[in-house]
């Protein structure tokens, strides 16, 4: 799975949860409104029933707000381009990854690297360049980032190639 497919997974569920907390905030709030009403309107002889619809109606409308702000925020995060896949293991399918080196100091380590790559590693026999063009790849489309002197691309280089044997 590549990660723009996953991130386009993520922007879907998203925005269906949005819609379904939309929902039930209109719908808690209708019943809301309704209990309040039928409190209002009978003189008191339906408060029995008018109560727990409010009460209930202000739950809903409560679950629904948290589940459409929480959606929000997630959605306006996977829009930046942030992956927020799992973390790789030891192994990816049936390749082994490579082994961090021991102690180096942060110049030699070079450490400069951006958040969301951060838990990932390179393959065994995968080159510093090649680990970063599938990362890059991955996060932007093929070819779609800077090559150069201080770019994520060449961070992301220079940690693979000096942190793992």
């Amino acid at each position: 799975m590549s990660h723009p497919a996953f991130l386009a997974g993520q922007q879907v569920g998203d925005g269906l949860s949005i819609g379904v907390g939309a929902g039930e905030t209109l719908l808690g709030g209708g019943l809301m409104g309704g209990g309040g009403l039928m409190m209002m309107t009978s003189g008191g002889t339906l408060v029995p029933v008018g109560a727990p619809l409010a009460a209930e109606g202000a739950a809903i409308a409560g679950h629904g707000s948290v589940v459409m702000s929480k959606s929000l925020l997630e959605f306006a995060k996977h829009k930046e381009g942030k992956y927020e896949g799992k973390k790789h293991s030891e192994k990816v399918g049936s390749q082994k990854l490579k082994t961090p080196k021991g102690h180096l100091s942060g110049k030699q380590a070079s450490k400069d690297i951006p958040d969301w790559m951060k838990g990932l590693r390179p393959r065994t026999g995968e080159s510093g360049k090649n680990f970063a063009k599938r990362l890059m790849d991955g996060k932007y489309g093929a070819g779609n980032y800077k090559r150069g002197p201080k770019t994520e691309f060449s961070k992301i280089q220079k940690w693979a190639d000096r942190n793992f044997e």
